[in-house]
């Protein structure tokens, strides 16, 4: 395999951010967020839910790596869990790279609270996906977050 032999770039070191929302990724990701929580109720059989949560500061330079990782939770974690096993049409993952957030949302979900624990698991994912994903998937990631960046 010609990527194994290949010369790997050094591994940066990490953004500034990463220690401080380490130490604050479980009110960022929960319920009790310092935020406002906002529920809109319309007459519908279906549910749209979403949640959106900051991961920089006003200004602060947003790295590639935020949307392979963006790419990664909508085509493996929120898909697998909202879409084929939950029943939802639908699993979504967004960076907006001007606001500093990142949102998910899932479309005609059946469930509400159950989907927002999904969210609220993403933290624990990331860091288990952080060591057990194989070099291959990463890079199918990154393909693919360049595709979706080529697209908009």
């Amino acid at each position: 395999d010609h990527l194994s032999t290949a010369p790997q770039p050094p591994i940066p070191s990490p953004h500034p951010w990463v220690k401080p929302a380490g130490a604050e990724r479980e009110s960022v990701f929960s319920l009790t967020a310092p935020w406002p929580i906002e529920a809109i109720s319309i007459p519908s059989q279906v549910n749209y839910v979403g949640r959106a949560v900051p991961i920089y500061g006003p200004g602060a330079p947003v790295l590639g790596s935020a949307a392979v990782v963006s790419h990664h939770l909508q085509t493996s974690y929120l898909w697998n869990t909202l879409r084929v096993m939950e029943g939802a049409s639908g699993a979504f993952s967004s960076l907006a790279s001007r606001e500093g957030s990142i949102s998910f949302v899932s479309n005609r979900d059946p469930h509400v609270l159950k989907t927002l624990q999904v969210y609220d698991n993403i933290p624990e994912v990331l860091s288990q996906d952080a060591d057990e994903l194989r070099q291959h998937d990463l890079e199918l990631n990154i393909i693919g977050s360049i595709g979706e960046e080529e697209a908009a």
